[in-house]
């Protein structure tokens, strides 16, 4: 997946994996409508997208928080391979 080195910390099941991969997702179509989205042109809208995007990344971070205490992986920063459900530290 990437050129870092890394380490395999552990592994989520499919319905955790769907769910981060959902908020990433989704986390990263509002960044790209956040590119686009003149928020003078249309503040309403612009408002929810920012309110949106606050709430996925917060659901987003909480995910993370509650696997790394579930699973106890320890301190670090860490990703996840959507194709195996495997979690990597990063070094």
């Amino acid at each position: 997946m990437s050129n870092f080195e890394n380490q395999v910390v552990g592994l989520v099941t499919e319905m955790e994996k769907n769910e981060i991969q959902n908020l990433f997702e989704k986390r990263l179509a509002l960044e790209n409508l956040a590119k686009i989205l003149d928020p003078e042109q249309n503040p309403n809208m612009y408002k929810r997208l920012i309110d949106d995007y606050a709430s996925t990344n917060h659901a987003f971070n909480v995910w993370w928080k509650t696997q790394k205490d579930k699973y106890e992986w320890g301190d670090g920063d860490f990703y996840i391979d959507f194709d195996t459900a495997e979690i990597h530290r990063k070094l």
